[in-house]
C-alpha cells in the first residue's frame, strides 16, 4: 500500500482501475493529476509567472490595506472618462479587486496545472494571462487610489 506524504492517507482504487488519493471530505485526486502538478511546478517559467502573479495580488491587497483610508466616507469604486464617477461604495468594497484576482489566479493555476501533461502551450497561455490580469488589477488599483486621494 502506498501512502501519501502530505495527508497521510492511503492510495486506493476507484473501481475503474486507476489509483486515487483520498483527500478527505469526499475529494479524490487521481495520482496522475498530482504528478502532473509536480511536473508543472518544476518548470521555472511556471514558477516565475505564478510567483509574480501571487506577489502582485498580495501587493495589491497590502496596498489597499495600508494606503486607502478606512472610514465611513464613501469612496469612488469606478470612474468613467465620459461621465465621471459611476459607482461609490464602502471602503471594504475596494477589496473586491484582490479577491477577484486571487480567484482568477487559483482558477487559471488549476487549469494550467491540469493541462500541463496534455498541452503545454495552452498551460503557458493560462499562466501568462494570469500575470497580465494581475498587472491590470494593480494598475486599476493605483488609479482608484489616485482618484480617492
Amino acid at each position: 500500500m502506498i501512502w501519501a506524504i502530505v495527508s497521510r492517507t492511503p492510495l486506493s482504487s476507484n473501481g475503474l482501475g486507476r489509483r486515487v488519493l483520498n483527500a478527505g471530505i469526499g475529494v479524490r485526486f487521481p495520482v496522475a493529476v498530482l504528478k502532473s502538478m509536480k511536473e508543472f511546478l518544476r518548470d521555472i517559467a511556471n514558477r516565475i509567472l505564478l510567483g509574480s502573479s501571487l506577489i502582485l495580488n498580495i501587493g495589491l491587497f497590502l496596498f489597499f490595506w495600508f494606503f486607502i483610508k478606512q472610514g465611513n466616507i464613501p469612496i469612488v469604486l469606478h470612474y468613467n472618462v465620459n461621465w465621471g464617477v459611476d459607482i461609490l461604495g464602502e471602503v471594504k468594497s475596494i477589496f473586491i479587486l484582490p479577491v477577484a484576482g486571487m480567484f482568477i489566479f487559483l482558477l487559471n493555476g488549476f487549469l494550467a496545472a491540469n493541462l500541463w501533461g496534455k498541452n503545454k502551450t495552452l498551460s503557458y497561455f493560462f499562466t501568462v494571462i494570469t500575470l497580465l490580469v494581475q498587472f491590470f488589477l494593480v494598475v486599476s488599483g493605483i488609479a482608484l487610489y489616485i482618484i480617492n486621494r
